[in-house]
């Protein structure tokens, strides 16, 4: 499954992402532009992954702006 979604202004160390994808259950893993992220909380209409500074230094995640889109996919069952 893909979905594209785009960031709201938050921290990019805990970069909320509008739920679009169906089920997400806390530690799913989730693909944010390539990059495999673990769901640590879920909300009504958000989930939120906390990204330390090696996976931001390390990858396009830390290029990212508010409102930019970013393609998201579950791992295949």
């Amino acid at each position: 499954m893909q979905e594209y979604t785009k960031l709201p202004s938050q921290n990019k160390a805990n970069t909320k992402i509008k739920k679009c994808l169906g089920e997400l259950e806390i530690g799913a893993s989730i693909s944010v532009n390539g990059i495999c992220l673990t769901v640590e909380v879920i909300e009504k209409n958000s989930f939120s992954c906390h990204l330390v500074p090696e996976t931001l230094t390390r990858s396009c995640l830390q290029y990212l702006h508010a409102e930019e889109t970013v393609n998201l996919e579950l791992p295949l069952r």
